[in-house]
């Protein structure tokens, strides 16, 4: 479940990204660095723009403007599967399964590009990783728990040996004991060299994993800097929330 290579110290750089949703700005010059073996949240209420974030990134909505950067290529306005081909793959937010595939044949689908051996070897780095689905390979998806379907969409995600991996919403409808479980495998994947940005709108747990965090507010990025730092200025996450119950959401 390696990453395939990179440079030292490569980063996915986002660069003053613009986009419009309906023909309205969502997203105004979102800027930040996701650097590799690192993990970085994404903070800020329902309606900031980070799912809209992710999305375009991952090349599902197009951008107005700005430049998605790895390795010197700009990845803005490429399909999603060259996206994911460059090791830039997206968890996105609600546990998203094949639900009448088997979880066998899900991590089969999710590594369609792979040679047998390889793909193999993948398959039993995520039961490694997550025993609990491990138990389950010949099991319909649907009849997961809401946990086990957010192991596997991760595994599913881990198969395409990400350089970067995106997670909307990591803790999304699951019970405490479920999201400590997660979030140390959050920890281990970036160990290995995987730079993770998790999309989160909890904070605590958001900041308890990372080592550099940002905060969106009506799709302007309104604080960048480490998870200490942030922690140490909750005022900056009370006024983020405030303003969204007041204006209309970006989404």
């Amino acid at each position: 479940m390696a990453p395939p290579e990179s440079p030292a110290g490569a980063s996915l750089i986002v660069r003053d990204l613009a986009v419009q949703r309906g023909g309205r700005p969502v997203l105004h010059g979102v800027s930040f660095e996701l650097r590799c073996g690192t993990v970085t949240a994404l903070l800020g209420a329902n309606g900031a723009g980070k799912s809209t974030l992710v999305m375009t990134i991952a090349g599902v909505l197009p951008a107005a403007g700005g430049r998605l950067e790895l390795g010197g290529e700009n990845l803005l306005g490429l399909p999603p599967d060259a996206v994911r081909r460059r090791g830039v793959t997206v968890v996105p937010e609600g546990h998203s399964v094949l639900p009448n595939l088997s979880v066998l044949d899900n991590l089969r689908a999710a590594g369609s590009q792979l040679g047998r051996a390889e793909l193999e070897r993948e398959i039993r780095s995520v039961v490694e990783l997550f025993p609990e689905v491990g138990a389950l390979l010949n099991l319909a998806a649907h009849n997961l728990s809401g946990g086990q379907k957010q192991m596997l969409a991760i595994g599913q995600a881990l198969i395409g040996q990400p350089r970067f991996l995106l997670i909307d919403e990591l803790s999304f409808g699951l019970a405490p004991v479920i999201v400590v479980r997660l979030g140390e495998t959050i920890r281990s994947i970036a160990e290995r060299g995987v730079g993770i940005l998790l999309i989160e709108q909890f904070a605590t747990l958001a900041l308890s994993l990372a080592s550099e965090a940002h905060v969106m507010e009506r799709g302007r990025v309104v604080f960048s800097g480490t998870s200490a730092e942030l922690s140490a200025r909750p005022e900056v996450l009370h006024d983020a929330y405030l303003a969204a119950q007041s204006s209309p959401r970006a989404s």
